[in-house]
């Protein structure tokens, strides 16, 4: 999912999960933001599709209706802003990881699409 959140930040946020029986992409996005980071979906709208061997990614661009410090991490590892200077680079520091760690290449690039395409909020 991206969240797109200030002219000069994103928040990329890239939940694990899997589409369960007879569940929308839609649905199980709700339903993992929900689970994830405790975010309800105010309204979502594809990004596309980014296929890898044995994985389909279905990306969303969710628009962000809370201020990042109200989102509360329930699973993963990390949550933060990252600048469009760290998606470039590939990586940012991480306060709870106490280092510089990098951003997965499919999540980069999808970044990289993202901002490519002139997003960096829904609305504009």
């Amino acid at each position: 999912m991206i969240f797109p959140a200030f002219s000069i930040q994103l928040i990329g946020v890239f939940l694990g999960g899997h589409i369960e029986p007879q569940e929308t992409p839609e649905a199980a996005l709700e339903r993992e933001l929900l689970e994830e980071i405790g975010y309800q979906l105010p309204q979502a709208e594809l990004f596309g599709y980014y296929p890898d061997p044995g994985v389909l990614r279905h990306v969303f661009a969710v628009p962000l209706t809370v201020e990042p410090t109200v989102l509360t991490l329930q699973e993963g590892w990390d949550l933060g802003l990252f600048t469009p200077e760290d998606i470039q680079r590939g990586d940012r520091y991480s306060d709870r990881a106490g280092g510089v760690k990098p951003l997965a290449k499919p999540h980069q690039q999808i970044l990289l699409d993202f901002i490519a395409q002139g997003g960096t909020r829904l609305d504009g």
